[in-house]
């Protein structure tokens, strides 16, 4: 079972599809327990372990080894039945990062981690989970075009303090760097990344047009699936055309594009379109939240609920 974080102010969730809104100091320990009863009444036969580092009676836990033997003490064999272990306050135990790896890796498990240290936020976490987990709302950024933005207004800063400004917030986890992906070429671009915010209340906090559209959160569901399902998601380009995923597992690509609704012709043809300069053969998807579908020209076109609920093969 793949595991995946999600980050937003003072907490980190490790899940199978939680999801965590700005919290500090207003209730971590209360979601993660709502988190259980979710999970259990959900899943009856599944074995939830509970474990809340602030208390005493955990006090002996002061290291990786002693916590990946108690999660896995307390959710017992998890080979035919889903284990659930949900650890509040973790960074209180030194080394904690290699543990909480550990169970997911041997299979059956999903991890939620929350905790108040800004320690959790650390590129080192990153490292060891990298390819675990995903985060938010993505935006093709050039940082040239913010410099003659910028210019224009009267402000001079270079190119390279803006790229050493995306280092730091990708580094602080504020954002998360995509690369971009050129499928005639088969190579990844230097540039033009996109760029996934952590909380989309960063977007709404600075007013920035009407915020994010409900076509940028859809893109956001499908992104988040992709990557908790194992690919390695890129932004595709083939072309002057823009793919919005190139989501690759065991070095098989496919494609995907994202769209609230088909709703006119216009909308069909830039979606169905936006494949016709890739030359090779692996599958295509049209993911929107329509209803109604219709498959063209070998192009699968999935509802939302269809690939979240009932993905075909090539995508689950």
């Amino acid at each position: 079972m793949t595991t995946f974080r999600l980050r937003a102010g003072s907490c980190l969730l490790l899940s199978d599809g939680a999801q965590c809104a700005d919290l500090r100091r207003s209730g971590k320990s209360v979601l993660l327990s709502q988190v259980a009863d979710d999970k259990r009444s959900r899943r009856p036969g599944a074995t939830v372990a509970e474990l809340n580092f602030e208390l005493a009676d955990l006090a002996f836990v002061t290291g990786p080894e002693q916590l990946e033997r108690l999660v896995l003490e307390r959710l017992g064999d998890t080979r035919h039945q889903v284990g659930y272990a949900i650890l509040d306050e973790v960074q209180l135990v030194p080394g904690f990062e290699a543990a909480v790896n550990s169970p997911r890796a041997r299979g059956g498990v999903s991890v939620f981690v929350s905790g108040s240290n800004a320690s959790l936020f650390s590129d080192e976490l990153a490292t060891r989970l990298a390819g675990r987990y995903v985060e938010n709302l993505g935006r093709t950024l050039s940082p040239s075009s913010l410099v003659r933005y910028l210019a224009g207004r009267g402000r001079k800063i270079a190119a390279d303090t803006i790229y050493s400004y995306l280092r730091a917030l990708t580094g602080a986890l504020l954002f998360n760097q995509v690369r971009r992906f050129d499928i005639r070429g088969k190579d990844v671009l230097a540039r033009l990344d996109k760029y996934y915010a952590t909380d989309l209340g960063i977007v709404a906090s600075k007013h920035v047009g009407t915020g994010p559209g409900s076509g940028d959160v859809l893109e956001n569901a499908v992104f988040a699936e992709l990557a908790k399902r194992g690919f390695e998601v890129f932004a595709g380009r083939a072309a002057t055309r823009e793919i919005d995923f190139v989501a690759v597992r065991d070095g098989t690509p496919r494609y995907v594009q994202v769209a609230y609704l088909l709703a006119t012709p216009v909308v069909v043809e830039r979606e169905f379109g936006a494949f016709a300069a890739i030359r090779d053969s692996y599958p295509r998807f049209v993911i929107s939240a329509d209803p109604l579908t219709s498959d063209r020209d070998g192009i699968r076109h999935l509802s939302l609920e269809e690939f979240l609920v009932f993905p075909p093969p090539e995508l689950a």
